[in-house]
């Protein structure tokens, strides 16, 4: 999740989903650039907790990553997401067949946004906390901002 989806969230008044944002120590590619945490969307068990009954109920309001998936951007540029290889029935029937332009430059934008993360977190814990719920890493914050 990058700052442009919280943007997204705010204009269209969904707290619901604003109220979900956690902070999660990365690991792979993204740990590799120097990026220690990101956030994300709380999750339910090994599912995000907005996935119910095999739908995504904020479907309009996915953030940047959902929309981006079966690809995510790797090491090797915009590539399937290597869980949606293994598991994704479309991803096995098709192959893995390269991203058009458009998401190509959407894996782009959010490469761009992650870097940024340390730049705006305090902006995202202020939000998370007005809207009542207590910033989950906190501890996190010196960490965060030398990334």
């Amino acid at each position: 999740m990058v700052l442009s989806d919280v943007e997204e969230w705010m204009k269209r008044g969904a707290w619901h989903v604003i109220e979900a944002i956690e902070v999660v120590k990365t690991s792979g590619f993204p740990r590799s650039l120097g990026i220690e945490f990101c956030f994300t969307l709380r999750r339910r068990g090994n599912a995000c907790y907005f996935y119910r009954r095999r739908v995504c109920t904020i479907y309009d309001l996915r953030p940047a990553v959902c929309r981006l998936f079966p690809f995510a951007y790797s090491e090797r540029g915009v590539a399937v997401h290597p869980w949606a290889l293994r598991n994704c029935p479309a991803v096995r029937l098709y192959g893995d067949r390269p991203p058009g332009e458009e998401l190509r430059e959407l894996a782009k934008e959010i490469m761009r946004e992650l870097l940024g993360l340390p730049f705006y977190t305090t902006i995202v814990e202020e939000l998370i906390t007005s809207t009542g719920r207590v910033f989950p890493c906190n501890r996190f914050r010196v960490n965060v901002g030398l990334v």
